[in-house]
């Protein structure tokens, strides 16, 4: 009702704008884009490497990022579960960044488990985009999420639950990452256990802010 009074809806998203015209809302869509500005490249090895160590992270394992509030509809615990299957010694890590209601719940859950560490709320999230290798989100429901779109900038590959927002991040370049389906407890585990670095990946997740999804074209939109 609110929206309705509002002579120019914009939404972030085009699956937010295809929500509101199922309900007769007409909306503009200016899709969010990450600031470039920040030096933001594709780190080689040895830049990796230093950061790991600054970082206290595993040089010799493929590392999974993801970051946001500890609530329900990230389906951190799916994720929790999903990398404590991972059971042989080179399996990839998960490092969770962020804090909420569902911290203790999600440590009890991760049980110590090697592959799992959780390092809160941090000031700056790019280090660890640095040092990882990918970026995964199990989100129910988004806009146009900007830690998506921050790891994206760093050329990080990406692992989204296949949430409609999701499909049209990548549907920018398919190339650069791969959807899952939360209905299957497998289709993650499945891709994690195949997962190795790759140039190609990196490259086409970069693309994906350069060519669309910045700022520089969110301000021009506007």
């Amino acid at each position: 009702r609110c929206l309705r009074n509002i002579p120019n809806v914009i939404a972030c998203s085009r699956d937010i704008a295809r929500r509101h015209q199922s309900v007769g809302l007409n909306t503009d869509v200016v899709e969010n884009g990450v600031d470039l500005s920040l030096g933001q490249n594709i780190p080689n090895s040895l830049k990796k490497r230093v950061v790991r160590t600054e970082l206290g992270l595993p040089q010799n394992r493929n590392i999974f990022i993801t970051a946001g509030p500890f609530i329900k509809r990230k389906s951190l615990k799916y994720l929790i579960n999903t990398f404590s299957k991972l059971e042989t010694s080179d399996a990839p890590h998960l490092c969770l960044l962020g804090d909420g209601p569902m911290m203790r719940e999600c440590h009890r859950i991760a049980k110590g488990q090697p592959n799992i560490f959780f390092r809160g709320w941090v000031k700056d999230i790019a280090p660890y985009l640095i040092a990882g290798d990918a970026y995964v989100s199990a989100s129910r429901s988004e806009g146009l999420p900007n830690a998506v779109l921050e790891a994206l900038s760093w050329g990080l590959p990406v692992y989204l639950s296949d949430i409609p927002s999701h499909q049209d991040i990548l549907g920018n370049r398919p190339d650069a990452g791969h959807l899952f389906s939360l209905q299957d407890s497998e289709q993650l585990l499945t891709l994690l256990k195949s997962f190795s670095p790759s140039v190609c990946a990196s490259t086409a997740a970069r693309h994906i802010v350069t060519k669309r999804l910045n700022a520089s074209r969110m301000s021009f939109d506007y």
